[in-house]
């Protein structure tokens, strides 16, 4: 049995975390607290957002595989820094599975596949090695952001 919590969890989402993938996650998350679509990027905050019990400001940027490879070092990097002059915690979800290539100086992205949704399918080699990807995320973590990897949605 899911015991009520002392207050009532309100999570805000951002309205631009994809369509379909955003709707089955609010409607997941629904089930346990209330969820509330609104546009964050003004707010400066990342595409999930709530206030603690303890007051504090939370704010986590959803990440697939694909979008890590892609993003990090750049873009990635200036959202997470905006996020924290916004907010009292900062973190970074990412869902799918880096694995490195043969040689070792690229790696894999593999995501859940869009056509059916229990298998993951592998995209295009990234330049980056799987060293440097996991170098980057441990200097997020340094740096005060937290990371999840989880491998679906």
């Amino acid at each position: 049995m899911v015991r009520p919590l002392p207050y009532n969890p309100v999570l805000v989402m951002d309205v631009f975390e994809g369509k379909a993938k955003g709707e089955n996650i609010a409607k997941e998350l629904s089930k346990y607290l209330t969820v509330i679509r609104q546009n964050l990027v003004p707010l400066g905050l990342a595409d999930y957002f709530w206030i603690g019990v303890d007051d504090r400001r939370y704010t986590l940027e959803h990440k697939t595989a694909r979008e890590l490879l892609s993003n990090m070092g750049n873009r990635l990097d200036v959202q997470l820094r905006k996020n924290t002059q916004n907010a009292d915690d900062v973190g970074l979800i990412w869902n799918g599975v880096i694995t490195p290539t043969r040689n070792g100086k690229g790696c894999y992205p593999w995501d859940v596949s869009k056509s059916d949704p229990s298998t993951m399918v592998r995209g295009k080699a990234s330049p980056h090695s799987y060293q440097e990807v996991m170098g980057y995320i441990w200097s997020l973590e340094h740096n005060g952001i937290s990371v999840y990897n989880v491998p679906d949605w």
